[in-house]
């Protein structure tokens, strides 16, 4: 296993207080002043991963400088960008960005680093799903939310954006065998209880499920373990709240997994099991 860390090359602030302009200062902005939105993007060059990595884990790792209204609940919203942002990008200008978002709550937080699991942006990257651009920072534009993060061009080098990635690297083996990365996507329907076709893992290396919540509840998943497919045990689990995507990683090696889904009530996920195995 690999882990790297990467410098954001790339920051930029944008407001509709002045919409025909940028900012590209020490820090970056983003929320509501009470009269303006603030907007900011980063991006963070990484060609220099292998190709086949197998994505184990991504934190964005922010650094907050000023939170100009300070209220109970503030959460920090990520988006994965579908166009390129520069010199040329402003309030009026802006690029593309896909809907979808990893949402973080920040309102515990008046100083200092704030982590955000990007796993499942980075993963899509380094698949072709999508496209590397870079990724557009908003908190809540209803209200006062305006907090202020470290930029690129941050003297201080723990308030420069950074990326920590963790991989896998597949490795040529004796006998001339690979290691093979496998992907299964489906959607789980049901009503209060769902439960997953179960995932014989006998040549598993490492796995992880990362499920979105496509329903309209929050929805309690859990990665079920079984060393025989009748018996079996509960490990990781999570609430999604609607609309989320996170990653559920097993703890336990058994031979066969399975999803559980519980919500009150109709409730929908998809899943997407991303995994190494030996050929």
């Amino acid at each position: 296993m690999g882990e790297v860390l990467f410098l954001a090359d790339k920051s930029l602030t944008i407001t509709n207080e002045r919409p025909d302009e940028n900012i590209n200062t020490d820090i970056i902005s983003c929320g509501f002043n009470g009269n303006f939105i603030y907007r900011s993007f980063l991006n963070f060059d990484i060609s220099s991963l292998p190709y086949n990595a197998f994505i184990t884990s991504a934190i964005l790792q922010l650094f907050l400088i000023d939170d100009y209204f300070k209220c109970f609940s503030k959460n920090l919203y990520v988006y994965m960008l579908k166009e390129d942002f520069g010199d040329f990008t402003t309030y009026n200008q802006q690029p593309k960005f896909y809907s979808d978002y990893i949402r973080t709550n920040i309102s515990y937080k008046k100083y200092g680093l704030i982590n955000v699991n990007i796993t499942n942006f980075v993963q899509r990257w380094m698949s072709g799903e999508t496209i590397n651009k870079g990724l557009l920072l908003r908190c809540e534009e209803n209200k006062k939310s305006l907090v202020a993060f470290g930029s690129k061009n941050n003297s201080q080098y723990s308030a420069i954006p950074k990326l920590y990635i963790n991989f896998i690297k597949p490795k040529i083996y004796d006998e001339g065998k690979f290691i093979d990365v496998k992907e299964e996507v489906f959607d789980l329907n049901f009503i209060n209880e769902g439960y997953s076709r179960s995932f014989d893992v006998s040549r598993m290396i490492i796995g992880s499920f990362i499920i979105k919540n496509t329903g309209f509840r929050d929805v309690d998943v859990c990665v079920d373990v079984s060393i025989d497919g009748i018996t079996w045990i509960r490990d990781t689990e999570k609430r999604i709240c609607i609309s989320q995507s996170d990653i559920l990683v097993p703890k336990y090696y058994g031979k066969y997994y399975r999803i559980y889904t519980y919500t009150n009530g109709e409730g929908s996920v998809n899943v997407k099991f991303i995994y190494q195995v030996y050929k």
